[in-house]
C-alpha cells in the first residue's frame, strides 16, 4: 500500500533542512513506559509541547515500497526536551515502512488501522500525551520529575520504536519530533488533512458506502492519489 507516498516524501522535504539529531534505534535507549495512561498534574508539569495557542501536530504514514529504508531511527528538528524552558510549538510525525500486506484488501487495510493506532499504547513516564484524532493534533505535558531524569526524545522515540515492532511485516520506523520555531506547522497540518482524507476515503471504500465514482464525494481525492481510484474499483468488482 503505497498511497502515502507523496506525503511522505513531502515530509522527508520539508523537515530535512531542519534536522538537529538522527538517533539509530537501540532498545537500550528507550525511557521507562508506565504501561498505562499516566496523569500529569499541571503543578508537577514543566511545560507543555503543543500547548495553548502552539500548534501540536501529529500523523503517520505508511507505505510498503521503498518510500523509506529499513534503518529505524528518531529523528528531531530543534530543541530536545532539557533545552526547551516553556509551552512551545510541536509536532510528531511517524513514517512505517511493513513489508507487502498479504491476504485480502479489508486485511490490508485493517492491519493499516492498526499500525495508525500504535500511538494509543505508548506511555512514556512523565510524558502525557493527549491526542485528538478529529483534529490531528497532540498535546504533551511533560513533568519536572521527567526533565530532571534525564528524558530526551532519543528516548521517547526508542519507546515508540519499541512498540511498532510489534506489528506484523514491520520493517523500519521513523520517528520525527519537531520543536523548531521556525517550522512551518501550517504546511505539517496540511500534510496530516491529506493522512486523514485518505484514510477517510479507505474506510469509505471498504464500508461499502459509494461505488458510483461520480456520485461520490472522494472522487477529487481519487483523482489525485495514484492507486485510490484502482483499489476502490477493484474493492466494488469484489463486493
Amino acid at each position: 500500500m503505497e498511497l502515502f507516498d507523496a506525503i511522505i516524501s513531502e515530509t522527508e522535504t520539508r523537515i530535512e533542512p531542519m534536522i538537529t539529531h538522527r538517533w539509530g534505534y537501540d532498545p537500550a535507549d528507550a525511557w521507562a513506559d508506565s504501561g498505562k495512561n499516566e496523569l500529569v498534574m499541571q503543578r508537577e508539569a514543566a511545560y507543555e509541547l503543543g500547548g495553548g495557542e502552539h500548534p501540536g501536530v501529529q500523523y503517520c504514514c505508511v507505505t510498503t515500497g521503498d518510500a523509506l529504508d529499513s534503518v529505524s531511527e528518531t529523528i528531531l528538528c530543534g530543541p530536545d526536551l532539557n533545552e526547551i524552558a516553556a509551552d512551545c510549538a510541536y509536532a510528531r510525525i511517524t513514517l512505517l515502512r511493513v513489508s507487502s500486506i498479504d491476504g485480502a484488501e479489508e486485511e490490508r487495510y485493517r492491519q493499516l488501522c492498526e499500525a495508525a493506532f500504535v500511538k494509543y499504547r505508548v506511555f512514556p513516564k512523565g510524558y502525557m500525551m493527549r491526542i485528538s484524532p478529529e483534529s490531528n493534533r497532540e498535546q504533551v505535558r511533560l513533568s519536572r520529575e521527567a526533565i530532571t531524569g534525564g528524558i530526551s526524545f532519543r528516548g521517547v522515540g526508542a519507546d515508540f520504536i519499541r512498540t511498532y515492532q510489534s506489528l506484523p511485516n514491520f520493517i523500519s520506523v521513523k520517528i520525527v519530533f519537531i520543536t523548531d520555531p521556525a517550522a512551518c506547522y501550517s504546511a505539517l497540518q496540511e500534510l496530516a488533512n491529506g493522512v486523514q482524507a485518505r484514510m477517510k476515503a479507505l474506510n469509505t471504500i471498504f464500508s461499502g458506502l459509494a461505488t458510483d465514482c461520480a456520485s461520490c464525494q472522494m472522487k477529487p481525492l481519487c483523482d489525485e492519489v495514484e492507486g485510490m481510484r484502482e483499489l476502490h474499483q477493484q474493492h466494488a468488482k469484489n463486493a
